[in-house]
């Protein structure tokens, strides 16, 4: 599930990426993986597509082409790809939910990649690989939280470089913050006024509507009169009363 492909991701392909340092990162994005799939029966969500493509962007190269490869749910296609790009465009970062524990077998895998991979790679001496190591890693090494609060910056500078072409000052987040703040408040207290005004001027209004349901009740008795007709309905509207004087 997501938490046994977060655990491979965070211990075996983000720190080997970060040594390498590549120009571009090209990804065969397959959907194969994702739950409801009837080929690749894993367990995957779309918050987990989110945070593997948001963490690549974030922490290797942000330099990538992402390019369709299997799915066969057109719904999880779907749901999938809104996900990746969503990350591609810093929409707000979904959360994982860290509730199941994780695979053994994906301990005992993860075990046997990292042995075979330091022989080439001399960057698996975080903590959570020393837990790894030793065969208990659970789901709190991996501090998803911490992670997903640094995504959540990313996010935040990516859409400002995608809109504006530039990130901008942590002063211009809290002014905008507010701005957006400011106005909700007004809008509230501009509904409270109109509603505070609406019953003030109920007394009033009430005196005026009965002059206007009178008005009408009379002229209503005219058109009748005049064709012929029986008005019973007294709240014909004008367009109704002025045909049925004319006989349509």
């Amino acid at each position: 599930g997501d938490l046994d492909y977060m655990a491979a991701y965070q211990l075996i392909v983000e720190p080997i990426g970060q040594r390498f340092k590549p120009d571009l990162v090209i990804i065969a994005c397959g959907f194969d993986a994702a739950r409801g799939d009837p080929l690749g029966e894993m367990q995957l969500t779309p918050a987990c597509y989110y945070h593997l493509t948001a963490r690549i962007s974030a922490n290797i190269q942000s330099r990538m082409t992402i390019v369709l490869e299997g799915g066969y749910n057109h719904s999880n296609v779907a749901k999938c790809s809104e996900a990746v790009v969503s990350a591609l465009l810093g929409d707000s970062v979904p959360l994982i939910k860290a509730e199941d524990s994780l695979n053994p077998n994906t301990i005992k895998a993860l075990k046997k990649v990292m042995r075979a991979q330091r022989r080439l790679w001399d960057c698996f001496d975080s903590p959570a690989h020393r837990v790894c190591l030793t065969g208990h890693l659970r789901v709190a090494d991996l501090h998803l939280s911490k992670h997903r609060n640094l995504l959540k910056k990313h996010a935040l500078e990516r859409s400002q470089t995608l809109r504006w072409g530039r990130t901008l000052p942590p002063s211009s987040h809290k002014a905008e913050s507010g701005y957006h703040k400011d106005r909700k408040r007004k809008g509230k207290v501009l509904a409270m006024d109109l509603m505070n005004q609406g019953k003030a001027s109920g007394a009033h209004g009430s005196s005026n509507n009965n002059k206007r349901k009178k008005s009408k009740k009379r002229k209503l008795a005219h058109i009748a009169e005049y064709s012929g007709a029986e008005v019973k309905d007294w709240h014909h509207s004008k367009w109704k009363a002025q045909h049925l004087a004319q006989g349509r």
